[in-house]
């Protein structure tokens, strides 16, 4: 057999050595496990997420095993992939090489939905192909394994082609299109009947005896695939030069539409574009993030060569490097490039059934800004002016090149609104930073309720950590100026009201008919009192009814234990209503919906609603419009606008990530926040409560570089978050002059100094100088070089005065009036002619900043 085909019987095969399995799944499960937590390039199935397996019933079915060869990746790893499953399922035949034919998986749905409707499917399909007969079991399974969310009749078909490629055709998109202009035979579409396939494949069947006698169906599907937009190159399907220059051109569209400089957009993309990985694929022609990472994983470059010392030959392990390729660049271009694939999902080529991106690379909507992002670079190249501007970019969902173009005071005044609005939040990491100042924690309070300072009491109360306390607001509508008003406030709590108990009963009819809320403690009189006995429970409550409740917060009326029959918004303060024979305190309520009956355990962190007529749920604000989303959609019309919500962290590597973050670390990765597919909830250590993180929140950090470098990062954030570097942009100084002193090229010749004697993340930012736009004087200059410079440059080389002097060229001065740094060898006039070796020491020289001519070698 020609060996662009010896797949055929490999998968064939493997497919009987699976059948074995049909009535063994745990031990299947538990076996491919094992061998994923082996090789990298496996680590995709995520065995250890109980999200993912614990639904199936810890359980893999046949055509995800299979699937394990056929994702978006080179030939090199499928035949690393086909030789492990070899190995284990103990298969004798040659390990195919070539993989011609067969269409691929999506790598962002690499496995197949329904797995006992597949095991029916493939044990009936394998009988199928012994028998030559087209049962209507098969059929009825067919239809069965197409009508599960999430495979559809392209992957479904997919499969069966896998497991006996001689028998089944493939319909994914370019088989579809060639069978029909070559044949002129329709494939069905859409959730097609077994009647209606098994009748497509004897017609095709008939076309090919016609027309073209002998042809397989794996022959068919590869040429197919050569066919596709006027292809035909041979071997395995990939991207061609052109699509690499697309992919090329994508990358530095990205790059510079989120901060980057061209200059530097442009080194990385040649640095890429002259290196090829190991098996001789160009590293533009790869456009899954999958296969980049696997391959740099299984050269042992963890952590995107981020290791110190003998990076530039660890690296050979995985690329061809040509001499004329920069390491740095390099380096700093394939982070960048991994960051560019990750972000955006895309690839050039559509490789399979279904396309990884509707949106043409270079055409994607540059708003959709990574959900976690750090900007890090050396300080003064403007981390936080920039957190500021892509912060507005997210809410306003505008590409950050337009955003960036505008006047900075218009943009900084929105920031200011929108902060104040609750749509942005900014904090600051440092040294003392905790879980509990960020998630929640316990904090003591001193009662208010008694006058008497002896009378009162110390009270533990779980208080919301900054973040969490923005995410519970983060699902809130804006609804100011458009749509329907809900009349939710900006930072409002969720309530439990029992009205008159539970069940129904008069006053919650009535409640229901006025538009508002109604509890008792009738015998306390008109005013709360302004002390309790000890012990007494009608403190909290009216406490509670009147001080902490607002107006703007929702209340949940409970009709059981475990299920609310209404949902409002607090309209009114507490009013009294004598007229009224009992429940006398009264709050107007607008309500959102009413006559319902859900059950909000769950979502209550499994936790019974109590006695007390009025008190703080376990629920947030989000979950608790994604209820209300749920059962009266109308509420939320397309002019109701959940927005965007930026939560920005300066400094980020100066506070103990592991200690802040806790559970959360896995919380914020894009696929496990709220609203996404794999949507996950952590129960809190102090309250209990189920949190996740809202989809429409987005984490901005920023990085001194200098303080600390982004290799020795918590290794588990580096993972979550996209990161862009922030560079010393001199060309925004290009028009200063300070007495004919070109500050642009002054500060290009400090940094490339810098960089020389320590390395590139201590060099000096642009920032440092933009003052001078307004003020290009002497004195100014002399101020920043004394007041900032000078102190950066000591704190840098740990006061190396003799490295200092190389950086501000004082050794090319004549003498000492010039140069800012001056050595000393005075000691006798100090000590008089002491029997003691004194060492030299240095001074600042202040006269010499105010010197136009000490910047003459700068």
């Amino acid at each position: 057999m020609d060996n662009a085909y010896q797949w055929v019987p490999f998968y064939e095969a493997l497919a009987d050595k699976l059948l074995v399995y049909s009535d063994k799944r745990d031990e299947l499960f538990a076996l491919m496990k094992k061998v994923s937590s082996e090789q990298p390039l496996m680590k995709y199935l995520h065995f250890e997420r109980e999200d993912w397996w614990g639904p199936r019933h810890y359980q893999i079915d046949p055509f995800s095993v299979i699937g394990v060869m056929n994702r978006g990746t080179t030939d090199a790893n499928r035949t690393v992939l086909a030789k492990v499953l070899a190995k284990t399922f103990d298969i004798k035949l040659s390990t195919p090489t070539q993989f011609a034919g067969i269409p691929t998986l999506d790598n962002r749905k690499s496995f197949f939905a329904g797995v006992d409707e597949i095991w029916e499917l493939f044990i009936l399909a394998v009988k199928v192909a012994e028998t030559n007969s087209f049962t209507d079991e098969f059929k009825k399974a067919f239809e069965k394994a197409i009508a599960v969310s999430g495979n559809g009749l392209a992957y479904i078909t997919m499969g069966l082609y896998w497991i006996r490629p001689n028998i089944f055709m493939p319909l994914d998109g370019n088989s579809r299109a060639y069978v029909s202009a070559k044949y002129g035979v329709t494939a069905p579409s859409g959730n097609c009947t077994g009647d209606e396939y098994v009748a497509f494949l004897d017609t095709l069947k008939a076309k090919i005896g016609e027309q073209s006698p002998n042809l397989t169906f794996p022959e068919l599907s590869y040429t197919a695939w050569t066919q596709k937009d006027g292809k035909t190159s041979a071997g395995s399907r990939g991207a061609s030069d052109a699509d690499e220059q697309k992919q090329r051109a994508a990358f530095r569209q990205w790059y510079i539409n989120n901060g980057g400089s061209p200059n530097s957009a442009n080194s990385y993309a040649s640095a890429i574009g002259k290196t090829k990985l190991k098996n001789g694929r160009a590293v533009f022609a790869v456009a899954v993030y999958d296969e980049l990472n696997a391959a740099i994983e299984n050269g042992g470059l963890d952590g995107y060569f981020q290791t110190s010392g003998g990076d530039y030959a660890k690296m050979e392990a995985v690329f061809d490097i040509e001499s004329s390729v920069q390491r740095n660049d390099l380096k700093s271009g394939i982070k960048h490039y991994l960051s560019f694939l990750q972000s955006k999902g895309t690839s050039v080529v559509s490789d399979g059934a279904i396309a990884s991106n509707n949106t043409p690379v270079g055409q994607f909507s540059d708003y959709r800004t990574p959900k976690n992002l750090i900007l890090y670079g050396t300080p003064g190249t403007g981390k936080t002016y920039s957190s500021i501007l892509y912060a507005v970019a997210i809410i306003e969902e505008k590409p950050f090149v337009d955003v960036k173009a505008e006047n900075y005071d218009s943009v900084f005044a929105r920031y200011l609104k929108y902060k104040e609005d609750g749509l942005i939040a900014f904090t600051t990491f440092h040294q003392s930073f905790g879980y509990e100042e960020f998630i929640e924690g316990i904090r003591p309070v001193v009662s208010s309720e008694d006058k008497a300072e002896s009378g009162r009491e110390i009270e533990y109360e779980v208080h919301d950590g900054i973040f969490k306390a923005f995410c519970d607001k983060a699902g809130a509508p804006v609804g100011s100026g458009a749509g329907v008003d809900l009349g939710i406030g900006k930072n409002p709590t969720v309530w439990k009201v029992s009205l008159e108990g539970t069940g129904d009963n008069p006053t919650r009819t009535e409640c229901f008919a006025n538009n508002h809320i109604r509890i008792g403690y009738d015998s306390y009189g008109e005013t709360p009192p302004d002390s309790y006995e000890k012990g007494d429970n009608g403190r909290n409550i009216l406490n509670a009814f009147y001080y902490k409740m607002q107006i703007g917060d929702i209340v949940l009326s409970c009709y059981s234990n475990k299920t609310i029959d209404a949902i409002g918004v607090i309209t009114g303060e507490p009013e009294w209503h004598d007229e009224y024979a009992h429940y006398k305190r009264l709050r107007k309520v607008k309500w959102l919906v009413t006559g319902i009956n859900e059950d909000i355990y769950e979502l209550n962190s499994e936790k019974l609603m109590m006695q007390p007529s009025v008190y703080k749920l376990s629920i947030s604000v989000s979950d608790t419009l994604q209820l209300l989303k749920k059962i009266k959609p109308s509420l939320f019309t397309q002019t109701v606008k959940v927005p965007n919500r930026v939560f920005i962290i300066d400094e980020i590597n100066r506070g103990n990530i592991s200690k802040i973050f806790g559970e959360l670390i896995t919380l914020i990765e894009p696929t496990k926040r709220i609203g996404a597919s794999e949507q996950l909830r952590a129960s809190l250590p102090y309250s209990g409560q189920k949190f996740g993180v809202p989809d429409n929140v987005y984490i901005i950090g920023t990085m001194n570089t200098a303080d600390r470098s982004i290799a020795r990062i918590d290794a588990a954030l580096r993972r979550r978050f996209s990161f862009v570097e922030m560079l010393p942009e001199s060309a925004i100084l290009k028009d200063i002059l300070v007495d004919g002193i070109d500050i642009a090229e002054m500060l290009n010749t400090l940094n490339k100094r810098i960089t020389v004697l320590l390395d590139r993340e201590h060099t000096i930012g642009h920032s440092y100088f933009l003052s001078l736009k307004t003020d290009p004087s002497i004195e100014r200059l002399a101020t920043i070089f004394e007041n900032e410079i000078i102190p950066l440059l000591q704190e840098y080389f740990y006061d190396d005065y003799e490295k200092i002097q190389l950086v501000l060229g004082d050794n090319q001065k004549p003498d000492d009036s010039t140069r800012f740094i001056v050595k000393k060898a005075d000691a006798i006039k100090l000590f008089g002619n002491a029997d003691i070796d004194f060492p030299e020491y240095y001074e600042i020289n202040s006269a010499a900043f105010r010197e136009v001519d000490a910047y003459a070698f700068l």
